[in-house]
């Protein structure tokens, strides 16, 4: 399984490649998302997580803060995630089909009783 610095690291060179405005966040706020992204007006906070690992309790609040706020809060675990949430932003019909990130997470972990601010990594 790749690490996540090896993941993130792809994404971010793509999505500057596409022409988004990308911020590494790495210290601070406590469930910050890993990337603040800005493409085409749109706001995006973007975790990355490796395929099957999961955001905490505080990193998915923090997503629907985001989401709640007007911007995009999402999961991504490849740079194919990425690109198409950037593609959502111009294809606006398919904005509305953005997956929030309380349904990224499995039933049996959306849940549960870890209150931890821990990052799961």
């Amino acid at each position: 399984m790749p690490l996540e610095s090896s993941i993130q690291s792809r994404i971010v060179a793509a999505l500057r490649k596409r022409g988004a405005y990308v911020a590494k966040f790495s210290a601070g706020d406590v469930g910050t998302p890993d990337l603040l992204v800005c493409y085409e007006g749109t706001f995006f906070g973007m975790e990355v997580k490796q395929p099957k690992r999961y955001p905490t309790k505080i990193q998915r609040h923090r997503l629907e803060q985001i989401t709640l706020a007007g911007g995009v809060g999402i999961v991504v675990r490849s740079v194919d995630d990425a690109m198409d949430a950037l593609a959502t932003v111009e294809d606006t019909e398919a904005t509305s089909q953005i997956i929030p990130a309380t349904t990224c997470v499995p039933a049996n972990l959306a849940n549960d009783s870890d209150d931890s601010l821990e990052d799961n990594r």
